[in-house]
């Protein structure tokens, strides 16, 4: 039987980075209160990117997730980089805790289909603040 690591390089035909500058992901939760704009609400660090999905380490909290359909990629002192993005959860799983009770999970999502401005957004991304794994 192959390894873990093996089995998750074989499925992913994506390369993936990691990130230099400790971009953040932001869930876009629909609100009625702004005027059908989005409220954007921070998840946490990115661990690792590429151009069909993310990795991001978030601390649980209830609700949190409910109702996101969207992603947004921030670098702080910078802003929103890559606005909006669809997505559909691959894995979310425990990591660890902190006092009180809280939980540290790891959220996977792939992207759906993206428009040619969050394409091009994302490359520069990438490309900007973006580094290689290691093999």
């Amino acid at each position: 039987m192959a390894k873990k690591s093996e089995r998750t390089e074989n499925k992913r035909r994506w390369k993936r980075f990691a990130l230099k500058d400790g971009a953040l992901a932001l869930a876009v939760k629909p609100s009625f209160w702004r005027l059908g704009r989005p409220v954007h609400v921070k998840l946490g660090p990115i661990k690792d990117i590429g151009m069909k999905g993310l990795a991001v380490q978030y601390v649980e909290k209830k609700n949190l997730l409910s109702n996101v359909k969207e992603i947004s990629i921030m670098v702080p002192g910078h802003g929103i980089k890559v606005e909006r993005i669809p997505f559909q959860t691959v894995m979310d799983f425990e990591v660890g805790h902190l006092s009180g009770a809280k939980r540290i999970r790891t959220l996977c999502v792939s992207f759906n289909q993206l428009n040619p401005i969050q394409k091009l957004a994302l490359e520069r991304f990438i490309d900007e603040y973006a580094v290689d794994l290691a093999p």
